[in-house]
């Protein structure tokens, strides 16, 4: 069975396009951090209370905001 497509909320997707990121990954690429990681901290897969998520999770607070960490996505 295959897994959904990852998807993020719209604000987050607005929020990475201000700041001019192209998208999650092109983000992650230019901090250093995991993609995976950080598509587990935005749709709150894991949490993220330690260690790389932690880090991933008080960035993304940082920089865009807390309302970007939410648990739907749209396509």
């Amino acid at each position: 069975m295959r897994k959904p497509p990852f998807t993020y909320s719209t604000e987050l997707k607005i929020a990475l396009m201000k700041k001019g990121y192209s998208s999650l990954i092109d983000w992650c690429r230019k901090k250093g951090f995991s993609y995976k990681l950080a598509q587990a901290v935005v749709t709150k897969r894991i949490p993220a209370k330690s260690g790389k998520a932690l880090k991933i999770k008080k960035t993304l607070i940082e920089e865009f905001g807390e309302e970007v960490l939410t648990k739907e996505g749209t396509r």
